[in-house]
């Protein structure tokens, strides 16, 4: 008698029942054949059992601020105190000393790779004005690779393991300070996403293995306004990668203060902003124990608006006024020549709102086409193609990424 074809879910039901207790660690496998013809070893998906992943508690270098294991980036203009902060971080972390809002600090050694400033006139006349115990700071100058080489920079991509063998001699290592980050990438091009987070990921491991927070200093890009996340140089990838990231900043109610703000905080709560200063010479960071709810966003934001404050003395409408008298002006040129003046984008809207301009557009539809600005009444604008304030939203897209476009229309 001819049997009955098994179903799919009694075929599924025997693999179980056959297969035995399941494997803590498994690995969804094919042969991989060698060069002549023998399988020299198996390839696949590399899984684990949650319910045999042993919980562990996050652990702080800096409590509710800096994680250990993990990195962390630093990020603002040149000259507000970036690699100030890495070496007051550094000797406190030296000496024991608690962190500026208070919290606990657990002694240890930390190592540092700086690629801009000097060691003998800059960086050790730091580390003593902060009170570091230099006996445990541990300076990368560069590398040697082979000994035909002569020394090269430290790269992320190529000397990990050579860092790996410094911190496995040292394990009271905990802090390693890149900076600039994007100074150690080697060959890898800073603006690939896919390239810069093959290269963070084996770092994060190594922070990992070893306990260790990664510390990278990096700067802004010039795209001012919008999410300070996207304003780091170079890949998102950087800022992803990293579990938190703080702006450093001018406090826009003192000049002569900085604002450390969080960027981002994938760890819990995200912590209060911080105020400090570089006082004397060769300079050191003085905190405030004053702490602001401030992000990133807010302070890029309050500092925008207090440049287009500043810039008031400019009439506005004057201005677009006499830039516009000789003849019709393209939008993108106006857009640019504004902010080179100080004229932000509330004010060159507002002044356009009370000159009643319309922007209108010339040429075909897409990348063949302009926006203008011309004076009411000035002869080479066409009324036909002239946009209302109440028109379609995103019509006329000119394909010109310096056209800021605000309520469907160029500013």
């Amino acid at each position: 008698m001819i049997k009955p074809r098994p179903t799919d879910a009694e075929r599924e039901a025997r693999i179980i029942a056959s297969s035995g207790p399941p494997a803590p660690h498994s690995t969804a496998s094919f042969p991989s054949p060698g060069r002549d013809g023998t399988t020299v070893r198996q390839a696949g998906l590399i899984t684990v059992r949650m319910s045999d992943v042993e919980p562990e508690v996050l652990m702080w270098l800096w409590p509710g601020r800096v994680p250990l294991g993990k990195l962390t980036l630093i990020a603002g203009d040149p000259g507000l105190g970036k690699s100030f902060i890495t070496m007051d971080m550094a000797a406190r972390i030296t000496r024991g000393e608690p962190w500026p809002d208070g919290a606990e600090n657990v002694a240890g050694e930390v190592v540092v790779v700086n690629v801009e400033d000097g060691l003998a006139d800059t960086i050790r006349p730091r580390l003593d004005a902060a009170g570091a115990d230099p006996s445990r700071v541990h300076a990368i100058t560069g590398v040697q690779r082979t000994a035909m080489d002569g020394e090269a920079t430290f790269s992320i991509v190529e000397d990990l393991p050579r860092l790996e063998a410094l911190l496995l001699a040292n394990p009271g290592v905990r802090a390693i300070f890149l900076d600039p980050i994007s100074a150690l990438l080697g060959d890898v091009d800073s603006h690939k996403n896919a390239d810069i987070r093959a290269m963070l990921a084996p770092l994060a491991a190594l922070a990992e293995r070893h306990h260790a927070a990664v510390i990278g200093v990096t700067h802004l890009n010039k795209n001012a306004g919008g999410n300070a996340v996207y304003r780091t140089t170079g890949s998102l990838a950087f800022p992803a990668a990293a579990r938190a990231a703080w702006l450093v900043a001018p406090d826009p109610e003192d000049k002569d203060a900085r604002i450390l703000a969080p960027i981002k905080f994938n760890l819990g709560e995200r912590p209060s902003a911080m105020s400090f200063s570089i006082i004397g010479k060769p300079g050191r960071v003085a905190w405030s124990r004053d702490t602001f709810d401030i992000t990133a966003d807010e302070l890029l934001a309050k500092l925008t608006e207090k440049a287009e404050d500043a810039s008031d003395g400019i009439d506005a409408v004057e201005w677009l006024r006499e830039r516009l008298a000789l003849g019709s002006v393209r939008c993108a040129t106006i857009n640019s020549e504004a902010r080179q003046v100080g004229i932000g984008t509330r004010r060159l809207t507002n002044a356009r709102n009370a000159l009643g301009l319309k922007p209108w557009r010339k040429g075909g539809l897409g990348g063949d086409g302009q926006w203008w600005y011309s004076l009411p009444g000035q002869s080479g604008q066409s009324p036909q193609s002239s946009l209302s304030p109440t028109g379609p939203e995103g019509e006329g897209d000119s394909g010109d990424s310096e056209v800021d476009d605000i309520d469907g229309l160029p500013v």
